[in-house]
């Protein structure tokens, strides 16, 4: 583990961004999905809106997007170690094009740079 340079660990994380954007995008769609449908299901049955189940499937899509969030918030850039996406609320990450610190592209390496 001592003789292996950062460079090495760069697909690692950037595999990590991937899944953690997937993850992101996928309980976004959860939790739209799953609102939906408790709505539609109420309406349909004139159902009133109740705490159970449906706010515990909504609250725990809601707690899946912030876990996720959360996730990607504070992923570490793999050649600074700082915050990759820093002020992530004010600047997407869909408009970042690499690290606010040292600048490394998004799924870049060091070769990239030199």
């Amino acid at each position: 583990m001592a003789d292996q340079s950062l460079q090495e660990s760069f697909p690692e994380a950037w595999q990590e961004f991937r899944t953690c954007r997937i993850l992101h995008w996928i309980s976004w769609l959860a939790f739209i999905s799953v609102s939906g449908f408790c709505i539609v299901s109420g309406v349909a049955f004139n159902l009133p809106f109740g705490w159970w189940p449906d706010g515990i499937f909504i609250m725990g899509c809601g707690v899946l997007v912030a876990i996720t969030y959360a996730k990607l918030r504070y992923m570490r850039c793999p050649r600074c170690h700082k915050d990759f996406f820093f002020l992530l609320h004010f600047y997407p990450i869909f408009l970042r094009e690499g690290c606010w610190n040292c600048g490394l592209p998004i799924y870049g390496d060091d070769d990239a740079q030199t």
